[in-house]
Parts: structure tokens; C-alpha cells; sequence
């Protein structure tokens, strides 16, 4: 892939760098706007997390080409149906994705042809404003076009597709695309690998982990196995999860606790994400070299039945240094005792598995 420049933006409460990016970044678009993501809401005009969905429309009106596909789950928030009336009504072509096997969880923006838009960050009040999310600004027009054909498989999805990556060995400086229709676990396949490849450290923050005792051949156990093996050989392996806010499903919640309690017994240090802060980035860093930055949670449904996209950046230590450091931010805050350091604090065990 040819040349490009990467711009993190790792999203806190108190800095919502992802959603000042997205309002500029449309602002200045001139001809094309291809939009993926698993939510998009309107709120009313002079409401801060609007600020995408009415940049989005202010780019249709002015004769920009806007194509938006959302996910939906059932009947549509009054909310995602205020997004949709003011998207059509600027002039932009608008699609909801309904599949019974698999739902679009992506979240990234393709802008003239050029500009990638890509991570974790949907457009909710939640995500823009009260989350941990990290998400990349990639200018690149050869990334640009591989998310533009995922876009339009997906966008006159039929339901079959085959999805083909560059295999190992990778090149210092590789730009890698992560883009997963359903049932071609693109993102298992390319962590595993890259997980394998750790010698020194890697670093976690994701929303979702799960594991399914008894699933040999189960996407999320494999990758749980990869950091297992690597803090077996001597890798310093720490993951933040999401401890449990008031509206998740007790399925997030219990699998969390369950894939956390199985790294801890195995050597890796888990830490819980505090109360009233959600934690919603999925990111690895591996080695202080390498960085992956997605949609896809480390669940069974994200890594093969869901539409996500992500992007790995190998060999850039400067990238994956600054976002390192964004992870050593967010570990400092995390509730802790929750990992190896349990044990030679005199911490409970139990604390991992109690409810947030």
C-alpha cells in the first residue's frame, strides 16, 4: 500500500478528539462521503453530539455526494430516525442494514477518496463525549479505496463475498486493511498472527472480551490463547476492559469478568475501566511497534458473524509509542488489583468477579 499519513485520535471524557476530527474533516469534503457505522443519532440542533450528523448533512446540501449505512436492530430510536430525516432530507442517500445473521458494527468514514476514518466511535452521546475510544485519521488513497469496495459489497449486500488480505511476512511501515464482511473473520486471523509475533508487551483496550468453554475452534478462545502464550513467554501482557456500566447486557458484563478471571490465572494483568467512564476503544499495541485500531470486539459475533473494519500499522513505533501512552493513561485509572499485581498487593481475587 502506498504512502500515507496517520493522525491518532484516542477519545477520553473531557476530549472528544474524535468528534472535533469528524465535523472538520466533513467540512472540508468536496465530492464523496461513504459512511459506515453500527449507530448514528440526531438529537436537536444546538445539542454537542449532533455536531457530526448535522456536519454530515451540511456536506449533502452543499452537492456532496453522501451515502450513509447504519445499522438497525428492530424499530429505529426516535433519535436514529431524527438522523435519517435530516440526512435525507439534505439531499444524501441513506440505507439501513438488516441482516438475520450478522449486523454492520463497523464505524469508519471514507472522504474524497482519500481520507480514512476509522476505530470505535459511533455517533451517540455516549460514545462522542463519555467514552474511551480510539479511533485513526488515515490519508491514504489506497486505503480509501479498499474500504470504498467494502462499502459497496455491503451496501448491495447479497450475502456472499470472500474477503483476501495480504499474508504474512508483513513489511517495516505496512498499512494493513481490516475489512470483514460476515463469516470471513478477517481480524481473528490477522491478530492471531500478530499476537504470535509478540516478544515484548502487549497492551488491550477493548470494550468486549468472551470466552466459550469447550469451543476448540472458537475465533475469541484462540486470541485469549495467543496472549496467554505470549505472557508465557515472558511478554508483558496487560488488557483494560469495560467493567460493567448500568445499561450493558449481562452477557458483556459476565463475559468480561469470566475472559478477565481466565488471563489473570494465566498470567496476564487485567485492570477494569472505573465507573462512569465506558470503555469502548478497541486497541492492541504490541512490542512499542506495532498498532491495531478497529471496530471489532473479541467476541464470537464480532470476529465472524459481524461487518467490521480496522486497520493494523506495522513497524511505525512513533504511532505506536503515542498510543502507549494513551493506554498507560487509561491503566493508571482503571480499578486495580485486577491483574497480576492482585497477588503481590494482597488484593482479592474475587474482586475481578463481582458485579461493577
Amino acid at each position: 500500500m502506498g504512502a500515507a499519513t496517520v493522525t491518532p485520535l484516542p477519545t477520553e471524557p473531557g476530549r472528544p478528539l474524535y468528534l472535533e476530527a469528524v465535523v472538520e474533516l466533513l467540512d472540508d469534503a468536496k465530492r464523496e462521503v461513504l459512511v459506515m457505522l453500527s449507530d448514528l443519532r440526531y438529537y436537536g440542533p444546538d445539542v454537542p453530539a449532533s455536531a457530526p450528523a448535522r456536519a454530515l448533512a451540511d456536506a449533502a446540501e452543499r452537492g456532496v455526494e453522501v451515502r450513509v449505512l447504519a445499522n438497525l436492530w428492530g424499530e429505529p430510536w426516535d433519535t436514529q430516525r431524527r438522523a435519517r430525516e435530516l440526512l435525507e432530507e439534505a439531499g444524501a442517500s441513506f440505507r439501513w442494514w438488516q441482516d438475520a445473521n450478522g449486523s454492520l458494527h463497523a464505524k469508519t468514514l471514507v472522504v474524497d477518496e482519500r481520507h480514512v476514518l476509522v476505530g470505535s466511535s459511533h455517533w451517540t452521546w455516549n460514545a462522542l463525549l463519555e467514552s474511551v475510544q480510539v479511533d485513526l485519521l488515515v490519508d491514504s488513497h489506497d486505503l480509501a479505496c479498499v474500504f470504498a469496495e467494502l462499502f459497496t459489497i455491503l451496501w448491495e449486500w447479497s450475502g456472499d463475498v470472500d474477503v483476501d488480505y495480504p499474508r504474512p511476512p508483513w513489511p517495516e511501515g505496512a498499512l494493513l486493511p481490516l475489512v470483514q464482511a460476515p463469516g470471513t473473520e478477517v481480524h481473528a486471523e490477522v491478530l492471531a498472527q500478530l499476537l504470535s509475533l509478540a516478544e515484548l508487551s502487549v497492551e488491550v483496550l477493548i470494550y468486549r472480551m468472551a470466552r466459550y468453554p469447550g469451543e476448540w475452534d472458537n475465533p475469541a478462545n484462540a486470541l485469549l490463547d495467543e496472549l496467554v502464550a505470549a505472557a508465557g513467554r515472558g511478554a508483558r501482557v496487560r488488557v483494560t476492559l469495560e467493567g460493567g456500566e448500568e445499561f450493558m447486557d449481562e452477557a458483556t458484563v459476565r463475559g468480561n469478568r469470566e475472559a478477565g478471571a481466565y488471563l489473570f490465572l494465566s498470567g496476564a494483568d487485567v485492570r477494569l475501566a472505573p465507573p462512569g467512564e465506558t470503555m469502548h476503544a478497541k486497541l492492541v499495541v504490541l512490542d512499542s511497534r506495532h498498532v491495531v485500531v478497529t471496530s471489532a470486539n473479541w467476541s464470537y459475533y464480532s470476529l465472524a458473524r459481524h461487518a467490521e473494519v480496522g486497520v493494523a500499522v506495522l513497524g511505525v513505533p512513533e504511532l505506536a509509542q503515542q498510543l502507549q501512552q494513551f493506554f498507560e493513561r487509561i491503566w493508571e485509572r482503571a480499578r486495580p488489583g485486577l491483574g497480576g499485581e492482585a497477588v503481590r498487593d494482597n488484593h482479592a481475587l474475587g474482586t475481578l468477579l463481582q458485579p461493577a
